[in-house]
């Protein structure tokens, strides 16, 4: 999770040092669906359920400087590993493909395991 690590962010659970965040995904739920639901920058916002518990989200946000989506993804850490960021992004990428959305980047590295 490299890409969080450093942020001065305001999550139950979040650990600055390494990124991650530990916490109940239905306190995350609640909390961000608030900051991100008819959020015109996050049109493109699910969460990710895996055998019927939420555990994490897929995102795309509008860049307005460089007029593009920025692709995102959290998985909670006991289900890292398990193969569930592939599909989650490629359904992502389908739904953008489907409301014409023709440009879309990501920030992140790919990681063979998260940590």
């Amino acid at each position: 999770m490299d890409y969080n690590r450093g942020y001065d962010l305001d999550f139950e659970g979040y650990n600055k040092n390494d990124g991650t965040i530990k916490t109940d995904l239905n306190y995350l739920k609640e909390k961000w669906s608030k900051i991100y639901i008819n959020n015109k920058l996050f049109k493109y916002y699910y969460f990710i359920k895996f055998k019927d518990k939420f555990i994490g989200e897929v995102y795309a946000k509008l860049n307005k400087e460089i007029n593009s989506y920025e692709i995102g993804i959290v998985i909670l850490g006991d289900y890292r590993g398990l193969h569930l960021a592939t599909p989650s992004i490629k359904l992502l990428c389908e739904k953008l493909k489907e409301e014409g959305v023709k440009i879309y980047t990501t920030n992140f590295l790919i990681q063979e395991k998260a940590l």
